[in-house]
């Protein structure tokens, strides 16, 4: 499974902070892919992962 994170305050030495649904649990998703096509409808930008990374500190985490 692959969760959405970023650094807390955009500080890489902080821990990641992981995007939540309504109920406050971690939005799960089955690949990179589920996780970008979610990117894209709820901010209408489309980006790789790539650029999710470097343009915005947005990570896909595989959870284990």
């Amino acid at each position: 499974m692959k969760a959405i994170a970023r650094h807390i305050e955009g500080i890489t030495i902080n821990p990641y902070e992981y995007l939540l649904d309504a109920d406050g649990d971690m939005l799960l998703f089955n690949d990179n892919q589920e996780c970008i096509d979610f990117l894209h409808n709820k901010m209408e930008v489309e980006m790789s992962e790539q650029e999710w990374e470097v343009n915005e500190g947005i990570y896909f985490i595989e959870l284990k």
